[in-house]
């Protein structure tokens, strides 16, 4: 539906997971020096596709457009932006993460304008 996605698996069984739900991070690509770049994660078991319950970590890395199969990549939370829903079509299910990619790109737009 036009949102490519890197599919996680934690380093570590002892990394804490949060919720289920759709959320602002930023990703940290680490290739010869690092690069980093807003992205929108859904954790959860992708009710609109998957009848299976199995639960998934998929980043979609806004302003990303390589491969980076076998690449390590960091995720560092920055906010929650909605709970994890079903919907009625691929095709609503389309706008509504148009609107969330927005979203975390304004997020990602304070955070990275603020003095920590």
């Amino acid at each position: 539906i036009g949102f490519p996605t890197a599919n996680i698996l934690p380093d570590s069984t002892d990394k804490l997971i949060p919720l289920n739900g759709v959320y602002a991070w930023q990703a940290i690509l680490q290739e010869q020096e690092a690069e980093t770049f807003p992205a929108l994660v859904n954790i959860g078991d992708r009710p609109t596709f998957d009848d299976s319950r199995e639960r998934s970590i998929e980043a979609h890395i806004i302003g990303l457009d390589r491969d980076i199969y076998g690449m390590t990549l960091t995720l560092r939370f920055i906010q929650r932006v909605r709970d994890e829903q079903r919907f009625s079509s691929p095709e609503a299910l389309k706008a509504q993460l148009e609107a969330d990619r927005e979203s975390t790109i304004a997020i990602s737009q304070i955070i990275n304008n603020s003095p920590l």
